[in-house]
């Protein structure tokens, strides 16, 4: 590359061109220069080298600012002379690169000089172990409540001694409580002198490892190390508990804070009729026109784009006409 680095380098798909990737939130791991370069010529694919293994890489649409699929990699990287099935990894994968920061948000933290460590009954965190950050905020938002906590938290003794499970490990009711317990308790204080060993000034947080495995090991999504939505697994775990709890002795209604019901009115334009519906639900959808944003002549500039980068399918052969 031209600024001599030797890491995070992207070539061209277009012509071939080897240069530096973007850099981090911290300044270090590339120059810009690939980016530079589309902007210039408006080649938009690069393929990051250091991925380049027989089953694909990394490859980026600068055009549509986001990692794409290349159907045909091997062919464009053999016309540089790269063979593809002999080729083997050496830098870490977009997802791989995303995975560490989410697991190391805390050093986010560290450049907030002037903050100060608290802890104590409420103020304990979940650790991020990966893409998790959808189930780390329900956790905590539920677990806050004062429902959640009589349900789990102050029955933990009781939940233990009557699991009849073969592998405590795997009872949902014993993770929830475990974790319940565990986030409300609050752990020992931290040392916040200037100066303490990293050792010492780690985040002090629970890893949910286990509760993840046991609520999600029946869903194809929440048992993947996949982003997932956040109001999905809501829900999902509002109906894995209600379950739970019709069957429980003695009754409890941990949910019923999140149940309402919701009266839709339909009236027939020509009779001017009207009749009423009404449904149970545990979410209230707010949504918001996408003609509303801030930056909406960007996010319309995108949508063009990425509208126009689609595959545009060819047309069966049958379907077309022949000129007079």
């Amino acid at each position: 590359a031209e600024s001599g680095a030797t890491e995070n380098l992207w070539m061209n798909l277009s012509d071939g061109t080897i240069l530096s990737g973007r850099s981090n939130w911290m300044g270090t791991g590339g120059t810009g220069a690939a980016l530079r370069h589309y902007q210039k010529t408006g080649f938009p694919l690069a393929v990051k080298l250091g991925t380049i293994t027989p089953s694909g890489a990394d490859v980026w649409s600068y055009a549509e600012d986001c990692p794409v699929i290349d159907p045909k990699l091997a062919q464009h990287l053999a016309h540089f002379g790269i063979d593809m099935m002999i080729m083997q990894k050496t830098e870490k994968s977009l997802a791989e690169m995303q995975i560490d920061l989410n697991r190391d948000f805390h050093v986010f933290a560290s450049a907030c000089r002037d903050a100060q460590r608290i802890s104590g009954p409420g103020l304990t965190g979940l650790v991020n172990l990966g893409n998790s950050c959808y189930l780390n905020s329900v956790i905590q938002t539920v677990c806050s409540l004062s429902e959640f906590q009589a349900r789990y938290g102050a029955r933990r003794a009781e939940i233990f001694d009557r699991c009849r499970a073969p592998d405590p490990t795997a009872d949902f009711d014993v993770q929830m409580a475990k974790l319940s317990h565990g986030l409300m308790a609050g752990p020992p204080p931290a040392p916040t002198c200037v100066g303490a060993p990293a050792a010492e000034t780690e985040p002090m947080g629970l890893k949910p490892q286990m509760f993840k495995t046991v609520v999600g090991r029946k869903h194809p999504e929440f048992s993947t190390n996949r982003q997932c939505d956040a109001a999905e697994f809501f829900q999902y775990l509002l109906e894995g508990i209600h379950r739970a709890d019709r069957v429980a002795t003695p009754p409890v209604q941990a949910t019923a804070p999140f149940r309402f019901r919701v009266e839709e009115r339909i009236q027939c334009t020509q009779t001017g009729q009207v009749r009423y519906t009404y449904r149970e639900d545990n979410m209230l959808s707010l949504p918001v026109p996408a003609e509303q944003a801030t930056n909406w002549a960007e996010v319309a500039e995108y949508q063009k784009k990425a509208a126009q980068a689609q595959p545009q399918a060819e047309p069966d052969p049958g379907d077309r006409k022949s000129g007079v």
